[in-house]
């Protein structure tokens, strides 16, 4: 299950049988001239949804992070 798109009311029954909560973090940097900001936050999430679906795991919204003035 998504938090983010879950209601207080089903997140308050689902936390009942979660097996846990996971929270996806990535960072958001250059990827050359032709990549993503975002690849790794994309990554990270992708991968935590997908394992959502084996489990009864609820996954938070990805926390980005970034380094100020990175080169």
């Amino acid at each position: 299950m998504k938090l983010e798109t879950a209601t207080s009311r089903e997140v308050a029954d689902y936390l009942e049988e979660c097996s846990g909560i996971v929270l996806p973090t990535g960072s958001l940097e250059q990827h050359g001239p032709i990549g993503l900001i975002g690849t790794d936050a994309l990554c990270v999430t992708t991968i935590s949804e997908r394992a959502a679906t084996e489990s009864t795991m609820l996954i938070a919204p990805t926390l980005c992070y970034t380094q100020l003035n990175s080169t």
